[in-house]
């Protein structure tokens, strides 16, 4: 079977921990990503769950107020600006 190589970039300290680890294991660093690849092609998915940090709601509300802004001309504000906007509506709101 004919070989290929393969190049990423990561960080320095990533890949330092992951080449431990990996050692650990009695592998190298390019038989650990052999085996993770051998494995989606196989099953055909990411051989583990990946999950965003953000849940629908949270990603739902940040769109609405994303078309909010926008029926209002309300895009283009910088941080100082919303975060006046904010502690004004906290201050009305006694929050």
């Amino acid at each position: 079977m004919a070989t290929a190589t393969f190049s990423i970039r990561m960080d320095n300290s990533l890949k330092r921990d992951f080449a431990d680890i990996c050692k650990s294991f009695g592998m190298n660093v390019s038989t650990a990503i052999n085996v993770f690849a051998k494995t989606v092609v196989n099953q055909k998915k990411i051989p583990f769950e990946i999950v965003s940090p953000y849940s629908d709601d949270f990603v739902g509300s940040v769109n609405t107020l994303r078309d909010e802004a926008r029926k209002n001309n309300k895009t283009g504000m910088s941080l100082a600006e919303i975060n006046k906007i904010i502690k004004s509506t906290r201050k009305e709101k006694n929050l």
